[in-house]
């Protein structure tokens, strides 16, 4: 079903429920209905969901949760290190590179020649002239395409190990991944059933596009681990605008750290609309997942709620968790 199509459906749906309420009895007509289509933006679920906050969206990785990120020194000799795995991995990735080169030469060759190839009917043998060249060329160009691929495949992985001091191994992040949309469409699932079997859709469906077939070449210079994580030192701040108490109690210091208090919270703020803004991102990481029905049988939009119990559930500080909630817009 297209989005279009599917669109279509949703608005026959809401004109039967519209249809429906007004056959309902006056003496129900002051009650509040309860809705029964909601809408979630599943790919901000997934960008502000806390196994999400260490999550490298170039690389498709986790950070590692064990690296000194405190410790300078300890930074440093992991970044001489990463870098010396990259400059060894270049010679061999570069050679892997030139085998790949020769293949898509002999592709564009046979691609030619393909071009060039003409299929004629032969009445008197009731055959066609060249088809059987024409199979083999085709055969022959499947082979190659399946033989580049495994050399892309084989080069990611080459950058995949230069990175491993830094990041959590891929297999492994991949089933924190499919963890996390498994929790989400868990809970999704719950607040259907909760309000009678609900519709909930996503609201951002049209955006997500599909998984891409092949992960691009990692960076393997210049990591900023950093500011990967700026969402998960969010996550584990202890309050949000604390300051200390000696501005607070000194009348002289008070509008100062007022005004302190005033910047911690919006520099939070900041970050997280930081965050929020990443969401378009994560589409190609949900992938096949992408639906437009996501649970139930929508509108009032289930977003904030679903994060919050995600939160609850994850043990995320309550202070940290509204002041994050507060800034979805």
């Amino acid at each position: 079903m297209n989005v279009r199509s599917a669109w279509t459906v949703v608005r026959v749906i809401l004109a039967v429920v519209a249809l429906c309420g007004t056959g309902a009895s006056l003496a129900a007509s002051q009650a509040v209905p309860v809705p029964g289509m909601y809408v979630v933006n599943y790919g901000l679920l997934v960008t502000l969901h806390p196994a999400m906050a260490n999550f490298d969206m170039v690389l498709g990785r986790h950070l590692r949760t064990d690296l000194p990120f405190q410790d300078q020194a300890a930074m440093a000799r992991l970044t001489d290190q990463i870098n010396a795995l990259s400059a060894r991995a270049r010679a061999e990735a570069d050679q892997v590179q030139t085998e790949i080169d020769k293949l898509l030469l002999q592709k564009t060759d046979l691609e030619n020649r393909l071009g060039q190839n003409v299929v004629e009917f032969n009445p008197e043998r009731g055959t066609f002239t060249g088809e059987q060249t024409r199979q083999i060329q085709l055969q022959k160009m499947r082979e190659l395409d399946r033989s580049v691929a495994a050399l892309q495949e084989r080069q990611n992985r080459i950058w995949d190990d230069v990175m491993n001091p830094l990041y959590m191994p891929r297999a492994y992040s991949q089933k924190l991944v499919e963890q996390t949309l498994a929790q989400i469409d868990a809970l999704l699932e719950e607040f259907s059933r909760a309000r009678g079997g609900a519709m909930i859709l996503d609201s951002d469906f049209v955006r997500v596009q599909p998984r891409p077939t092949s992960i691009p070449v990692a960076h393997t210079t210049g990591a900023d681990p950093l500011s990967i994580r700026l969402f998960q030192s969010l996550l584990q701040s202890d309050l949000v605008g604390r300051v200390p108490d000696v501005y607070l109690q000194n009348p002289e210091l008070r509008q100062y750290g007022a005004a302190m208090k005033r910047q911690i919270e919006e520099s939070f703020d900041r970050n997280v609309a930081a965050q929020i803004s990443k969401s378009p991102l994560y589409d190609g990481m949900i992938g096949a997942r992408s639906r437009l029905f996501l649970a139930g049988s929508g509108s009032f939009d289930l977003t904030r709620e679903v994060l919050a119990e995600v939160y609850r559930r994850n043990q995320v500080k309550p202070d940290i968790a509204q002041r994050i909630l507060s800034r979805i817009p």
